[in-house]
């Protein structure tokens, strides 16, 4: 359930390109129920919920595959269960096709261990269930009943249902009977649920219908694009409003195993941090590189004692390896030894900062990090991250809600996204422009703060030529390099420093040849992801990356500009700033841009008001299809 830091970089003429995260032009849309891959055309849920929070839950499900899509994606089912807390028995599976009906045969539903599983973590299976005959205008039906006899927290129960948000959705109709009281949300922008909620006879009753068919997903919109919970239709059920109560044993268990001993590998990186000199920070850095390089990180949220509790101290260090829940229980007991405050946290870990629901549920944590205060200064620390920057705050992390184990209680404190200055990114680059437009590029990048995580240790993933060349295809933005260099630097170091890198090449095409002569681009590709949003169009909310700052300073060497030398221009918004002026300075023309990124979110409702349409219409006028000619400066 867990995966490794990502980030997304700020644009910038000398930074890496990292294509694959860029936003993609597109023209927006709610996809239509009609071009759905497959359609949920029957769902039946009925969930029994004992006291203790264990229940049994019993579905039936019927899909209409649509397309060729639908046909890969519903012909086969996988079910992945924990057989130590829960069972699943396919109680029956067929296809029905042009009035006849294709049982799937017992025997060929297989139900056998994931492969992987370390020794000491529980066992995972998985079922598959091979749809017979499955064409296009097939319905593909299973019956299944799971039993949990283990759950996160004794006394709890949770659910979410967000029907339409993954298939389209004709009928849905959920039953759940619990003995405890449950509290329950609904989210109905559609008017599509039909809700009854009641106590009977000491049950806790609650019946939910859809009225109408929904299916809400956004197609051809941004890549980081999203709709966030509050616009969804969905249904929360809880026994709690905050998991203060539920989560007091979990919580004891916690600081049960941080109040133990250290056993003699963690006792020995306590004594190197408490005798280790410098500033707190890099003290911390030194700490939790110096433990990754001890145990290594196994990336799964371990369903142990409900899948909340990390194990012993000594079982950790013996073993050698952990999840995030031990990785981050073991770092915090050994600064505790020191005597600093360190508190374990629990996040959701991912690329987009969730909207959270209303009600209590353990569900929107998959992550474990430690949370560190010294000197007034608070530091989110995750042990499980490839290199260590206690200074700034992993993009992962960034801009949610987390819940603190702190003194024997749960406290909700937010993480939050750190300010532009936090991370720059500065260029200065000479060209040396030919006739044709080909241009030889002296350059010189400085990756400062948060922007230095993107190369930092990187040559432990990858050979040393073959990061410098995808730096010299970030320099080129996509035209051919005829040669290049980039200067060594730091590639393997497990903590973030500023990087400094000097780079030469020779690229093909880097001007634009006109009529009138060569002429310089005025663009930056950060900006791009605002003018292609369609405010008429657009659906989701856009997720815009981490604050940052961008610097370039280009010099056009031995050149002038043809013309009037244009104003500098500039474009100021509640989310992004961006400038750029050139000027002369009797030896060659220079160019100079700025951007910086201040709110990381665009909502959908600020894509409609007068201030998005404002920066659009800045950045159309300042940054679109502008260049700047120029000319060899003459000898008089």
């Amino acid at each position: 359930m867990e995966s490794r830091s990502t980030a997304r970089p700020s644009a910038c003429l000398f930074l890496l390109a990292l294509a694959a995260l860029a936003p993609q032009t597109a023209f927006a849309r709610f996809n239509l129920a009609e071009d759905a891959p497959a359609t949920i055309t029957g769902s039946g849920v009925t969930i029994e919920v004992a006291r203790d929070g264990s229940f049994v839950e019993e579905e039936t499900r019927e899909i209409l595959i649509r397309n060729e899509a639908g046909r890969q994606v519903a012909g086969t089912m996988g079910i992945v269960y924990n057989t130590r807390i829960s069972k699943v028995e396919v109680l029956s599976a067929e296809t029905v096709l042009g009035g006849k009906t294709f049982p799937v045969p017992p025997e060929a539903i297989e139900n056998k261990p994931v492969a992987t599983n370390l020794p000491g973590f529980d066992e995972l299976a998985r079922i598959t269930i091979p749809y017979t005959g499955v064409q296009v205008g097939s319905r593909v039906r299973i019956r299944k009943k799971t039993t949990q006899r283990e759950v996160a927290f004794p006394g709890h129960f949770s659910r979410a249902f967000f029907p339409g948000t993954d298939l389209a959705c004709e009928h849905f109709d959920l039953t759940i009977r619990s003995k405890m009281p449950l509290k329950v949300a609904v989210n109905d922008p559609e008017e599509a649920f039909e809700v009854e909620h009641f106590m009977e006879e000491g049950v806790d009753r609650l019946h939910v219908k859809l009225k109408k068919p929904v299916y809400r997903r956004l197609v051809e919109e941004q890549a980081f694009s999203y709709i966030p919970a509050s616009r969804l239709p969905y249904v929360q059920v809880s026994t709690d409003d905050s998991l203060d109560g539920p989560a007091a044993s979990a919580v004891a268990a916690y600081e049960k195993i941080l109040s133990g001993p250290l056993p003699p590998l963690f006792e020995e990186q306590a004594k190197a941090f408490a005798g280790s000199g410098g500033i707190f920070p890099d003290r911390l850095d030194a700490l939790t590189s110096s433990f990754s390089q001890r145990i290594r990180y196994f990336g799964d949220w371990r369903p142990r004692n409900g899948g909340y509790i990390p194990r012993a101290l000594a079982d950790i260090a013996s073993s050698q390896y952990g999840d995030c829940k031990d990785m981050a229980t073991a770092v915090a007991a050994i600064l505790r030894k020191t005597g600093v405050r360190a508190d374990v946290a629990w996040i959701m870990r991912g690329p987009i900062p969730p909207n959270p629901l209303p009600l209590a549920t353990p569900d929107v944590y998959n992550h474990t990090i430690v949370r560190v205060t010294q000197d007034g200064s608070t530091y989110w620390v995750d042990p499980t991250n490839n290199v260590s920057f206690a200074r700034g705050i992993p993009t992962d992390l960034a801009g949610r809600d987390a819940l603190v184990l702190e003194a024997g209680k749960l406290r909700k404190e937010h993480v939050p996204f750190p300010p532009s200055e936090a991370g720059v990114t500065r260029g200065t680059g000479t060209y040396a422009f030919t006739p044709d437009g080909n241009a030889k590029i002296t350059a010189r990048l400085e990756l400062l703060g948060q922007q230095a995580v993107w190369l930092t240790g990187i040559g432990r993933y990858a050979p040393p030529e073959t990061i410098k060349f995808a730096i010299l295809r970030g320099l080129s933005e996509g035209r051919r390099v005829v040669s290049g260099t980039v200067g060594d630097f730091d590639m393997l170091s497990p903590v973030v420093r500023n990087i400094l890198l000097d780079v030469t090449a020779e690229v093909e095409g880097a001007a634009i040849r006109t009529t009138a002569g060569l002429a310089y681009r005025i663009e930056h590709n950060s900006l791009k992801t605002y003018s292609v949003i369609d405010p008429e169009k657009d659906q989701g909310d856009l997720f815009l990356g981490p604050p940052s700052v961008t610097e370039s300073v280009d010099r056009i060497a031995g050149s002038r500009l043809v013309g009037k030398n244009p104003a500098p221009c500039r474009v100021n918004s509640p989310w992004v700033d961006a400038s750029w002026e050139s000027r002369d300075d009797g030896d060659s023309l220079l160019v100079s841009s700025r951007v910086t990124l201040k709110k990381p979110l665009l909502t959908y409702a600020e894509i409609g008001g007068q201030a998005f349409g404002d920066l659009q219409k800045g950045i159309r006028q300042c940054f679109g299809d502008y260049a700047l000619i120029f000319e060899p400066r003459t000898e008089k």
